[in-house]
């Protein structure tokens, strides 16, 4: 249990705070500044439309910019959902669009979620984006950036970097191979499959972190000696469509599982080419796709431990790349408290899809 910090929350609601090193203490202004923004968002409608999920995502965001002699300004978002493609709208991005449309970049002082199932702690009202969306939140707001979370008895507040994990472990070569096996074979699958990442939009100052590649590393025969692997680069195309390497790979297993006769994964791999061959921090879109791809195959094994991720880090000197390290975590630590396809109550779903699996699968 984290170390959350009790508060006397306004219009008699019991208030959580967690401090971190982002915000250690949670400071009056910003308290009320947040008590503006939930105020606002009690008088107004839900903008939400959760038309396959039923799932609300209700979002505000206060932006404090002088314009035209208005000071304070507040934007609403809500998901809304398009059944058969990807052109989901979250709440949380739906507002801070709002925000940046109306030229609140860097003026935007919190986000505040309303919390529609009535959660009694402080876990349960953690603002718990999906992983693309903190990848966006991240690319505009600042760590030490306010979210809070509140229904008619509690209000919850923490930091947008409570939602990020960066501590990884070092851990060399050697260690790899001793631990995974066919860890080598996946160690150059990935080296393969990041030479073809393609980033349509990428120009010479976009960040190289997330045109990195993702190797699915399975095994097979009686000593687990038969290294399989499926991987994949980050791609985009013309139409703004983007392909991340978690996603693409899953697919691959997905689709080749039965027939290959591996569904157990040993590791995820990802290799990025970083220019000084620093740490690169993998998107949080990715490590949603990891965490979701892990719970369903969780289900279907029986493994009760999360699957292993390593990260491998290239630097580029001229034409040629060199190994600058490698780190280690797993798809449970790197994504601190996740957004679960349980929480779309989808739990009964997986299930009876592992069940279906588990019936008519073979090893191999």
């Amino acid at each position: 249990m984290e170390d959350y910090r009790v508060f006397n929350g306004p219009k008699g609601r019991t208030g959580f705070f967690m401090p971190d090193a982002y915000i250690p203490e949670l400071r009056g202004e910003s308290l009320a500044q947040i008590h503006g923004t939930m105020l606002r968002h009690e008088q107004v409608p839900a903008v939400a439309n959760p038309d396959q999920s039923g799932y609300h995502v209700n979002f505000y965001a206060r932006a404090d910019r002088d314009v035209m002699g208005q000071r304070v300004h507040y934007f609403p978002g809500g998901n809304a959902e398009t059944s058969a493609n990807d052109t989901l709208i979250h709440g949380e991005t739906s507002a801070l669009d709002g925000a940046l449309a109306h030229g609140m970049r860097g003026y935007v002082t919190n986000l505040v979620l309303r919390d529609m199932f009535d959660n009694d702690s402080p876990e349960g009202l953690m603002v718990r984006c999906c992983g693309g969306c903190r990848d966006k939140l991240l690319t505009y707001l600042p760590l030490d950036f306010p979210l809070a979370s509140f229904n008619d008895r509690y209000l919850m507040v923490h930091s947008l970097g409570a939602l990020t994990f960066e501590d990884l472990a070092p851990i060399s070569q050697d260690e790899l191979t001793d631990a995974i096996p066919g860890y080598h074979a996946a160690s150059f699958a990935g080296l393969m499959a990041r030479e073809d990442a393609i980033d349509a939009y990428a120009t010479e100052g976009t960040p190289l972190e997330h045109l990195n590649s993702a190797v699915l590393l399975g095994s097979r025969g009686a000593n687990r000696l038969i290294a399989e692997t499926w991987s994949s680069g980050f791609y985009t195309n013309a139409g703004y469509a983007r392909s991340y390497a978690t996603e693409i790979a899953d697919a691959m297993l997905r689709n080749d599982a039965f027939t290959v006769g591996v569904w157990d994964l040993e590791a995820i791999v990802y290799t990025a080419f970083m220019k000084d061959g620093e740490y690169p921090s993998m998107p949080y879109r990715d490590r949603q796709a990891a965490l979701e791809l892990d719970d369903i195959i969780r289900r279907i094994t029986g493994r009760d431990t999360p699957l292993p991720v390593i990260v491998n880090s290239y630097g580029i000197d001229e034409d040629t790349t060199y190994p600058a390290g490698s780190w280690i975590t797993n798809t449970e630590e790197w994504l601190p408290f996740p957004f679960r396809p349980s929480e779309f109550g989808m739990d009964e779903a997986l299930d009876q899809q592992a069940d279906k699996i588990r019936k008519i699968f073979v090893p191999r």
